[in-house]
């Protein structure tokens, strides 16, 4: 007579439970990717919504709002402005081999005046990335040509997976290179500094 074999044997648990645990970490990793790509598509919508706000302005008064890119030096250096005002009072905060700083959003406060002419400033919804890296914020540059100043500016965010459609990755400086070549030396790899291609330039 052939006895019936209730249960499972050891090695059959173990092999279930191996197989579960697998499915788990899959699981865990993909929702992690997720999470992390829904808060991308927050920073992208904040970022493009200041963008929008810009034009606006442009739309309104036929030029850009006046940037502040003097800082009392000849001539005067590039800035790194935040968009809107912080919890902590800064969108950024880097740390390199030669600089440690935090972009205060104080420095940007007659900017974010002028731009208020058009209506309400964007809400930032964003979550920052590390505890440090918040954004959205603007790069500041001026070139000369011919005897004509322009003023260049990017809009510029951080995100955890990767640049947006429309949005290009910053991985070397665009000039001149104080303090954006600070910036990207401060923040890690794994962090990635975005701007928006279709940023502007204009003659003040």
């Amino acid at each position: 007579m052939i006895s019936k074999r209730l249960g499972f044997t050891l090695v059959e648990l173990m092999v279930v439970i191996a197989v579960i645990g697998i499915l788990v970490s899959i699981a865990t990793v993909s929702w992690i990717t997720v999470v992390a790509d829904t808060r991308d598509r927050v920073r992208e919508t904040d970022t493009k919504q200041w963008q929008s706000t810009f034009d606006l302005y442009k739309g309104k008064y036929i030029v850009y709002p006046a940037m502040p890119t003097g800082d009392g030096t000849t001539p005067p250096q590039a800035r790194l402005l935040c968009l809107g005002e912080f919890a902590n009072g800064y969108c950024v905060q880097f740390t390199s081999s030669s600089t440690s700083a935090k972009i205060n959003d104080n420095n940007s406060a007659s900017l974010l005046t002028n731009i208020q002419k058009v209506g309400d400033l964007p809400l930032n919804q964003s979550e920052p990335i590390n505890n440090k890296y918040v954004g959205p914020f603007v790069y500041i540059w001026q070139s000369t040509s011919g005897g004509t100043i322009t003023v260049n500016a990017k809009f510029l965010n951080f995100f955890e997976t990767e640049c947006p459609d429309g949005f290009t990755r910053e991985t070397t400086q665009p000039a001149p290179n104080v303090p954006f070549a600070d910036l990207l030396n401060g923040v890690p790899s794994s962090v990635y500094v975005c701007s928006i291609k279709s940023s502007f330039s204009y003659t003040p």
